[in-house]
């Protein structure tokens, strides 16, 4: 499933800036590109530059979708990724990619990964299995 133009020129920008991150503000789905030094709870949704490590050892740059959640929030939830694979972007669910590295998906998952900025501990990044 390829990416839209809109989604591609975001992942771009964070690529070249990782510094930067895009975030979802409130239920107005306000977006505003921010340059945090900390992600932490309660701020809604943020998109994130950072790096997937798979079983493999093989490294793909990678954008993340986290949920800090409300500002109740307890935990937040990576709800969504894409890899940057061979000039090409990749979305969750997406295994094309991964043919093109010639990995089979029992060797990408679960892959570890981690953003560029740093999150709060209760979000922490580290093993992603995949989502059924």
């Amino acid at each position: 499933m390829p990416v839209d133009d809109e989604t591609r020129r975001t992942l771009n920008m964070l690529r070249t800036s990782p510094e930067k991150a895009v975030r979802v503000a409130d239920k107005l789905k306000t977006i505003r590109i921010v340059e945090p030094t900390q992600v932490v709870l309660g701020e809604g949704v943020y998109w994130l530059y950072g790096e997937a490590e798979l079983d493999t050892g093989v490294c793909l740059e990678s954008v993340f979708v986290i949920d800090t959640g409300d500002p109740d929030a307890t935990s937040g939830t990576l709800r969504n990724y894409y890899w940057w694979i061979i000039d090409n972007w990749y979305p969750q669910g997406d295994l094309s990619g991964l043919k093109r590295l010639e990995i089979g998906e029992d060797e990408a998952f679960p892959f570890r990964w981690k953003t560029n900025i740093p999150l709060d501990a209760s979000i922490a990044s580290g093993r992603h299995h995949r989502a059924d």
